[in-house]
C-alpha cells in the first residue's frame, strides 16, 4: 500500500476546477498540506476555509513497535491482536502478499 500522493489530489482537484470553473462554489474534502492549499490559492484564484468537524474523532494513534526480527514481528501483532479482540474491538491484519499469511 502507498500513500496518495499530492500529484494525483492535484489532478483529481484540478478536475473540477476545469470542469466547472467559476460555477464552482463549495468544495469539500481533503486539500491536502499547506503547500498543496497554497498551488490550488495561487493558480485557481479560489479562498480556501477550513470548517472544523462536527465530531470528535474517534481515531487513536499508538506508538510505533519495531522488531527485531520476522519472530518478534509476528509475536508482536499476534499479542496485539489477542489484546484488542478480548478488549471486543474488531481486528483487521493486512498482508503485502498471501504468502505472508
Amino acid at each position: 500500500m502507498t500513500s496518495e500522493t499530492f500529484t494525483t489530489k492535484f489532478l483529481s482537484n484540478s478536475g473540477y476546477f476545469t470542469k466547472y470553473g467559476s460555477n464552482l462554489f463549495g468544495f469539500a474534502g481533503t486539500l491536502g498540506s499547506k503547500q498543496a492549499k497554497q498551488v490550488l490559492a495561487d493558480v485557481y484564484k479560489v479562498d480556501l476555509v477550513i470548517i472544523p468537524n462536527s465530531c470528535q474523532k474517534q481515531y487513536l494513534a499508538l506508538p510505533d513497535i519495531v522488531a527485531i526480527n520476522d519472530i518478534d514481528w509476528l509475536n508482536e501483532i499476534s499479542c496485539s491482536a489477542i489484546n484488542e479482540s478480548s478488549e471486543q474491538r474488531g481486528i483487521l491484519i493486512i498482508c503485502e502478499t498471501i504468502q505472508d499469511l
